[in-house]
């Protein structure tokens, strides 16, 4: 089951490559939610953070990684606070997208 979601801002599409991009901004003001949503063939491992210093890494058993995977073809939604930044990797070589949509739960 999945929570009722309404949009609440423009989404923004991070192309998610085996070398994390700087944090893109997602969410601003009020907003407490966002919908990231993997339509690639590959897992997106995903970091959130209050600065676009935040930085993805993809984790392995040597060495876990804070985050979230994104598994192919799925979206989830996930509570945020306000500003947020999300950074995306993957460790694939064709690298994927991965598109970010602000809102709200209700």
């Amino acid at each position: 089951m999945h929570d009722m979601f309404a949009i609440q801002g423009n989404s923004v599409k991070l192309v998610a490559t085996t070398t994390a991009a700087p944090g893109t901004l997602c969410s601003t003001g009020d907003v407490q939610g966002m919908q990231l949503s993997n339509a690639s063939t590959v897992p997106i491992y995903v970091a959130l953070g209050a600065s676009s210093t935040v930085q993805a890494a993809a984790p392995t058993s040597a060495a876990p990684a804070k985050g979230m995977c994104i598994l192919p073809d799925r979206f989830h939604n996930i509570y945020v606070p306000p500003d947020n930044y999300i950074s995306a990797i993957t460790t694939a070589s064709t690298g994927a997208n991965l598109w970010g949509t602000p809102g709200r739960f209700i």
